[in-house]
């Protein structure tokens, strides 16, 4: 099962790194170039990941960090959209487990 779920992240454009101790490391570009990462124990970990992800919270963060004059950051627009965005997909990768 989880070499099906695999599959899916990297059909969706995740690079899936597996670390010794079986836990993941996932990792992909946003489409306003993020550099997204995130870990997982267990890959069946991706629901509550998904679940617990707060769109608000993410885009309050990259705000402040414009704010703080952090490079690259995207417009306001943007950057929400791109939280959107990952939302969505974190729920369609979850939807596979």
């Amino acid at each position: 099962m989880t070499k099906n779920i695999l599959k899916v992240f990297e059909d969706k454009g995740f690079r899936v790194d597996k670390a010794e101790d079986g836990s993941f490391f996932i990792t992909r570009y946003t489409p306003a170039g993020e550099d997204w990462g995130f870990h997982l124990e267990r890959i069946e970990d991706i629901k509550k990941y998904a679940e617990d992800f707060d769109v608000d919270e993410e885009f309050e963060m990259w705000v402040e960090a414009k704010k703080n004059g952090v490079k690259g950051v995207p417009s306001y627009g943007e950057l929400y959209q791109d939280q959107l965005w990952k939302k969505k997909v974190l729920n369609t990768l979850a939807s596979f487990v």
